[in-house]
């Protein structure tokens, strides 16, 4: 079960002893059956493993459903939180990522305070009290890395900054993660768990230092572009395995023109 509000704490579930990596899903007990049917609709297989969140007034974000990694890589989403929530200080060195999926979040700590949009993300450290304030947000994608899983401190951050959604390192680590979730990458051994979280911990650690140097390079023309290509490169090896998938559908899914996607692999 999951802690009472805290972002992340460790699983109870049963995995496999071989230490590979398996996507987990954990509904509250205190929901109704039309929240319960509406949110199945989100699993990534039929087979996957199943927990119980217990109430959903313990779950981060008072999120009705959660699924997540086991062993845990400190990966999870979170869907339907609450509109309030506010998370306790961390008695360890916690730096979480939390992308909303649409919607907006505002992020609270002390005297600073950040407002991001769908497809961007907040990062912050959560050894500070936070309070996050969700307008029409059904699902946020997070990541949370711990000083333990940092041992040469690369990811470096005070109180809570936002990353845009051009940034290149967000949009990697946002279809990595989400490939990881739905068991589309094949995760298994402790060693290949613990090379994937070595390289999300350094795509976290590359969105900091391009949002922090983004600014301070004056009359340099940003190439809008690239942060697409980047997305729609990693989009593509996440469906490789749809049957379905072609130019036309792609395009559509994306809501552009097959025309745009060809212009940006001239």
């Amino acid at each position: 079960m999951v802690k009472r509000r805290q972002l992340w704490s460790g699983s109870k579930a049963d995995f496999a002893p071989d230490g590979s990596l398996h996507p987990v899903w954990l509904m509250a007990g205190d929901i109704d059956e039309t929240q319960r049917a509406r949110l199945e609709l989100h699993l990534p297989s039929k087979n996957i493993m199943r927990c119980s969140l217990g109430s959903f007034h313990n779950a981060p974000f008072e999120s009705k459903a959660i699924l997540r990694m086991e062993p845990d890589l400190g990966l999870m989403s979170c869907f339907e939180p609450a509109t309030r929530w506010t998370m306790p200080q961390s008695k360890t060195r916690q730096i979480a990522v939390i992308r909303p999926s649409d919607g907006i979040l505002v992020a609270e700590q002390q005297n600073q305070r950040r407002t991001c949009y769908q497809r961007e993300a907040i990062i912050l450290d959560a050894t500070e009290e936070t309070t996050f304030i969700a307008t029409g947000v059904s699902r946020f994608d997070c990541f949370v890395l711990s000083a333990d899983a940092d041992p040469r401190n690369i990811v470096s951050i005070n109180g809570i900054e936002r990353i845009g959604q051009d940034n290149g390192a967000l949009i990697v680590l946002g279809h990595y993660a989400a490939a990881l979730m739905r068991g589309l990458l094949p995760m298994d051994s402790p060693v290949l768990a613990s090379l994937a979280t070595d390289y999300m911990r350094s795509l976290v650690s590359a969105m900091i230092d391009v949002t922090r140097l983004t600014p301070h390079a004056p009359g340099k023309r940003i190439n809008k572009t690239q942060p697409n290509l980047i997305a729609i490169k990693a989009d593509i090896e996440v469906r490789l395995a749809q049957k379905d998938l072609s130019l036309t559908s792609f395009a559509t899914a994306r809501s552009v023109t097959v025309r745009h996607l060809q212009k940006l692999f001239d």
